[in-house]
């Protein structure tokens, strides 16, 4: 009795390929992705601000140790920072090969509205800050 089968096992030569999709390689909602991913830090300290006002902290060492007036103030100065990110990360992720071009496409677009949008209210939220102190 003679059990050798490797003269029955032929290859092909067919591989079978496996490809991982990951949520920003995915064709569904990757637009949205690269629009919105630019803009969430300055959109968390926008709605940081309007819910802000009228507060006071009192006593907080955080806000002692940066002499804020108010979480307001605070995040003012945290919009003035990450205003122009909004637009270097836009770029960024455009210009990046890792992405989809949905992705890209998406990106590229909350870019060029970071910059406009970006800029007035960059000059904006300067003169505010400029006339308090």
């Amino acid at each position: 009795m003679n059990f050798d089968m490797s003269s029955e096992v032929k290859d092909n030569g067919l591989k079978e390929e496996t490809t991982v999709v990951t949520p920003l390689e995915s064709e569904d909602g990757s637009f949205l992705i690269g629009f919105i991913f630019p803009v969430f830090l300055p959109v968390l300290f926008i709605i940081l601000f309007l819910f802000s006002e009228g507060t006071d902290l009192g006593e907080h060492r955080l806000i002692d140790m940066f002499m804020f007036i108010d979480l307001g103030m605070f995040s003012i100065l945290g919009l003035l920072c990450t205003l122009p990110l909004w637009p270097i990360l836009g770029f960024g992720m455009a210009s990046s090969i890792e992405f989809t071009q949905k992705t890209r496409n998406g990106a590229w677009f909350s870019a060029i509205i970071g910059l406009i949008l970006g800029t007035i209210l960059f000059f904006y939220l300067l003169s505010i800050v400029g006339k308090q102190y």
